[in-house]
Parts: C-alpha cells; structure tokens; sequence
C-alpha cells in the first residue's frame, strides 16, 4: 500500500469511526429525548425547536454557500464543495424530525390555538397566513424544493468528475451556474418565509422585515464555522494535505468575517430600526430579552459574535493557520447556538435560562445529522477530481 492510499484509507477510517459515534449517540440521545417528550414537554419542546433550528441552519447555509460557489468560482468553494454537499443531502432526514414540531404546534405557536385567535383582532387579521393546514403545507414546500437543489447540484457535481474535456468542463461548469444563480432566489424567499413561520410566528405579534436576513446571515456565519472546523480536522490527511493552501483557508477565514459583519450589521440595524420606532407591537420583543437573565445572552454575543471574532479575524496571520483559525470557528458554532436560543427560548416558561436537560434533544438531532453527514461524505471524493478550478 502506497502512503498517498494509506492516508486516504485512514481519512476513510476516521470518517467510519465519526459516523458510527454520531449513530451510536444518536440512538441513545433519541431514546432520552422519548422520555423526555413523554415526561416533561416542558422542557422538551422549547429545547427541540431550538436544536432543530440550530441544526437546519447548517443546511440551509449550506445550499445557500454551494449555489453561490458555483456562480462566482474561486478555489475557496471547490475545497469545501463535498462537504456543502453532504450538509445539503442531510434535507430528508430534517424532513424527518421536524414532525414533533408539528406534533406539537399548539404548544409553541399561539396562533394555532382557535380559542386564541377568537379572542385576538391581531391573529383573525393574520389568520389567512398563518393556520395550520397552510403552515404544514408551506413546510413540505421548502423541504421539497431545499432537497430537490441539493439532490441536483450533488447530480450535476458528480457528472463534472467523469468530464475529461477542458470544453466539457466549462459547459458543465455553465450548467451548475445556470441552475444555482436562480436557485439563490428561491432559497431566499423560501427561507425568509421558513424563518417567519417557523421563528417568528412564535411571536405572533411580533415582526421585523429584516428578520430573513438576519437569518439568512446566521446561516452563512455558521456554514462557515462548521466547514473550517471540518476541513481542519481532515487537512492533514490525503486527499485535503497535497491540495490545501494557505489561501484556500485565507479565503474560507475571509468569508467567516464578512458573514459575522453581515449578521452584527443586519442585527443591530433591526435592533435600530425597531427600538428607534417605539412601537407597541414590536418593543416589547426586545423588552422582553432585555431583563430576567436575557441581556446577559445579548451582551456574550455582542462580545463573542461579533467584537471578539471581528478583532481577532482582521489579523491576515490567523486566517492563514488551522489552529487559530479552527479555534475561532470552534467559538462562532457555540454563538450560533446561543444567538438562536436567544431568539427561541425567551417565547416560552422555562425553568431560568437553561435547563441542563435541553440539551438532549440537541444532541439527538445533531447525531442523526452528523450520521447522514459523514455518510454522504462515504459516497464521492473528498475533492473534486478536477481541480482546475482549486488550483
């Protein structure tokens, strides 16, 4: 057995291993989470929603970054293109465990309770939208058309690595482009609406314009954080130590700090916008997570979000090695986190701001997403095989 093959082989081997971690725990965490529904919804749906979300979000930026790598080029999306695939193809089983949400609609959106909406001018005004026949309906609409790009931009990438031909490759490279610029569209409208109906409808009350964005943002932030992470764990191994330079990581550390700009900017603009305007209908959101324990979640993320990141990721030093780099991605993944729990949790009664049980469900839904994951990372190449573009 040659070196090259003999590395490749123990990529191979780590990536059974993780797979089999993540099905191991997933099938304990899910167990627990039973229990959990059974004996104490409480604590379970609040704490489900929240996982679920944190875990979609990394899909969702997923197809978000893939369809963008292929409109622009660059070498920093053909490094990471296997991985946004996997993340993508994870869209099924997501599909899959959104169904306690449903289960459990009437515990988290007071719009889908009738005596509610009888009693509320707001909700009745509201009411075409935002029901339940409609609101599931909607749900299988994003999953059907989120899992239908992934499943075509994984097609057509996969077709790319049998091409030969430099004029082969540039009209298939056409194709994808020609598919992803108006995917981006749809994906934007389809998630703004996803994050309405599936965040802030929560609040019924409750809107902001720029809420989709700011989601949207999140996403990105958050794609970028687990993708370096990833990319760092197998760099040292065939086929990512022969083909990964300082740049590609340069680039990947680049984008990382404009999407955590990008979410500081639409989040504090929103902020603003709404605290500036004084309204009835929208103050009392941020009221409401400014006291009881809240404010101190808001100040760790304008700390750890968006000040620490920013200063730390200006320096060119860091965003050309692994382990700084992988370190500051490590702590995004953990604000990411706290910035939906920020978001989620405050609509609900729960027993202070965390409760050391709410993290099963999370765990049990990041397994099962982990699984699927490192599976689809079994089915093609690590990398491209035609590196042209990467070079």
């Amino acid at each position: 057995m040659t070196p090259q093959t003999q590395a490749t082989t123990q990529l191979a081997q780590r990536i059974i291993q993780w797979k089999t971690l993540a099905r191991t725990v997933g099938i304990i965490t899910g167990a627990l989470s039973l229990v959990l529904w059974i004996y104490r919804p409480q604590i379970f749906y609040p704490a489900y929603l929240t996982g679920f979300i944190y875990w979609i979000h990394f899909s969702l930026g997923a197809l978000a970054i893939l369809m963008l790598s292929h409109v622009t080029g660059g070498s920093w999306g053909v490094v990471i293109r296997r991985i946004l695939e996997a993340m993508c193809l994870a869209f099924p089983i997501l599909a899959v465990a959104f169904i306690p949400i449903l289960v459990g609609m009437q515990t988290y959106f007071p719009w889908a309770i009738a005596a509610n909406v009888a009693n509320d001018a707001a909700l009745q005004h509201k009411a075409l939208y935002l029901n339940i026949p409609f609101f599931i309906g909607r749900a299988i609409f994003y999953f059907g058309v989120w899992a239908l790009l992934a499943h075509r931009l994984r097609t057509l990438s996969l077709e790319e690595d049998r091409l030969n031909r430099d004029e082969d490759l540039e009209n298939h490279s056409r194709k994808l482009q020609r598919l992803s610029a108006p995917g981006l569209i749809v994906f934007g409208l389809t998630v703004t609406f996803a994050s309405v109906d599936w965040i802030m409808s929560l609040e019924p009350h409750w809107f902001s314009t720029a809420f989709g964005l700011l989601f949207m943002g999140g996403c990105g932030a958050g794609v970028f954080a687990l993708s370096i992470l990833l990319l760092g764990r197998m760099l040292k191994h065939r086929p990512f130590l022969m083909n990964i330079k300082a740049d590609h990581l340069h680039d990947l550390g680049k984008f990382l700090l404009a999407f955590v700009m990008l979410w500081a900017y639409l989040a504090f603009s929103q902020f603003l916008i709404i605290w500036s305007g004084n309204l009835p209908e929208e103050t009392p959101w941020y009221l409401h997570r400014q006291s009881h324990g809240w404010q101190w979640i808001a100040l760790l993320l304008i700390g750890f979000h968006f000040l620490t990141p920013l200063m730390v990721l200006l320096s060119r030093k860091v965003k050309r090695q692994r382990q700084p780099l992988m370190f500051v991605a490590s702590g995004l993944l953990i604000m990411r986190y706290l910035d939906l729990y920020w978001h989620i949790m405050p609509n609900f009664k729960t027993h202070g701001l965390y409760h050391v049980l709410s993290v099963i469900p999370l765990v049990a839904i990041g397994s099962w997403w982990a699984w699927k994951v490192m599976s689809q990372l079994q089915q093609a190449p690590l990398l491209p095989k035609n590196m042209k573009s990467a070079s």
